[in-house]
């Protein structure tokens, strides 16, 4: 169920998204590429790859825990936390300030991005969609029986899948819109 679902959202062939999530991001991506009249870049070359690997991408945080029995204890779960700085944000490469600007923002390790008032990229808008039709879907299983609930389980952890997945495509060297200074900027937000 759940690669059925993959297959609708992301438009890939069904057999095709038994891959890697990198070709799903790209296949949504053409399509709203196509929508806006914009050019896919083409993959990178073995050179570019090899130079996209030796820039850094700095993670998020991890705390090491405390060892004990501990009182009062609060757990903090931010509800797909990188999907939402993306959105929020507006981080995406054709969103990227390389020259002024009236409205933008500047992330916590100095990339600067124009507001989302005056242009919303394009990942930002594919994930406002996935994040909404998620939240639909959520909804929906509350009253949904048997077959149609678990067909909607299947569609929201599809779209969540997906919508996780467009922070790695960001640091993942062997994507056409690799931009280390972008993924950077997004687990910088989420430290």
């Amino acid at each position: 169920d759940r690669l059925f679902e993959l297959s609708k959202i992301s438009g890939l062939l069904l057999q095709d998204c038994f891959g890697g999530q990198s070709i799903r991001i790209d296949m949504m991506i053409l399509h709203e590429f196509k929508k806006r009249n914009f050019v896919m870049p083409q993959r990178p070359t073995k050179q570019e790859i090899v130079e996209r690997e030796e820039k850094p991408v700095k993670g998020a945080v991890v705390l090491e825990p405390k060892k004990g029995l501990h009182k009062n204890v609060l757990v903090l779960d931010f509800q797909s936390l990188y999907p939402t700085i993306i959105k929020n944000f507006n981080i995406y490469p054709d969103a990227l300030l390389l020259n002024g600007a009236d409205k933008y923002h500047e992330s916590p390790n100095g990339t600067k991005f124009i507001s989302g008032e005056i242009y919303e990229g394009i990942f930002p808008a594919i994930i406002k969609n996935l994040l909404a039709t998620r939240l639909d879907a959520k909804k929906r299983m509350t009253f949904a029986i048997s077959e149609e609930r678990r067909i909607l389980d299947a569609r929201q952890y599809a779209l969540k899948i997906l919508a996780n997945s467009f922070y790695g495509y960001y640091g993942y060297p062997r994507a056409r819109l690799f931009r280390e200074e972008i993924a950077n900027s997004i687990t910088a937000y989420g430290r």
